[in-house]
């Protein structure tokens, strides 16, 4: 899994998987990528600034993981 930030564009990425996008859906204010078999492979949060407030945004915990700072 690999979580990017676009500070610029207000958006938040998250990869699940490997993959080449063969379908993106609009899901109102959340984009998700397909492979041509229908697998998720990511998701993107639009104006992740206004979705997550920012004591969430600071960082955060993947399964045991190292904290990640999500801010720009």
């Amino acid at each position: 899994m690999e979580i990017k930030v676009d500070a610029i564009a207000d958006a938040l990425y998250i990869k699940l998987k490997k993959g080449k996008v063969s379908t993106t859906k609009d899901k109102g204010g959340y984009l998700v990528d397909y492979d041509k078999k229908g697998d998720l492979l990511g998701f993107e949060v639009l104006n992740f600034s206004k979705k997550v407030p920012l004591s969430e945004r600071e960082s955060v915990s993947i399964a045991g993981q190292k904290k990640m700072a999500l801010v720009g």
